[in-house]
């Protein structure tokens, strides 16, 4: 009996050895399975982010600086400065223009007679240079 008690716990021994062998290759695979399983949901969450920014794209408007827009602002009210003055300078253009406005009109009043080249060039001179002779 001695021999069969030997025997069962060697076979004890050998199952019991087996047994944890098995176990740690077990925990080894559930350990990888898991983080497969882990970059595999970090993958998936990574795809489904890239969609919705591809199905729904975010339109971000970015405001201008309050510095910028006063300087711009500040450019264009020096601008209109700059033309007022001008404009207060120099008033003689819009008389010229009167002056030749009734300078042509009084000659266009004029008889035909009287006016002879006169009245060709200003009738030149109204119609624009398509008018002139081509030599």
């Amino acid at each position: 009996m001695a021999l069969l008690q030997t025997l069962k716990s060697l076979v004890n021994q050998r199952l019991s050895a087996a047994a944890e062998e098995i176990l740690g290759v077990v925990g080894r695979i559930l350990t990888e399975y898991e983080d497969e399983a882990f970059h595999i949901k970090q993958e998936t969450d990574r795809q489904r982010r890239l969609l919705d920014m591809v199905l729904q794209p975010i339109v971000k408007l970015h405001r201008a600086d309050s510095i910028h827009l006063l300087v711009c602002k500040e450019e264009v009210f020096t601008e209109q400065q700059q033309e007022k003055t001008s404009i207060k300078e120099d008033p003689e253009p819009p008389q010229i223009k009167e002056e030749q406005e009734k300078i042509t009109s009084s000659l266009i009043k004029e008889e035909p007679e009287s006016v002879g080249v006169q009245g060709e060039v200003v009738n030149m001179y109204q119609s624009g240079p398509e008018s002139l002779p081509k030599d």
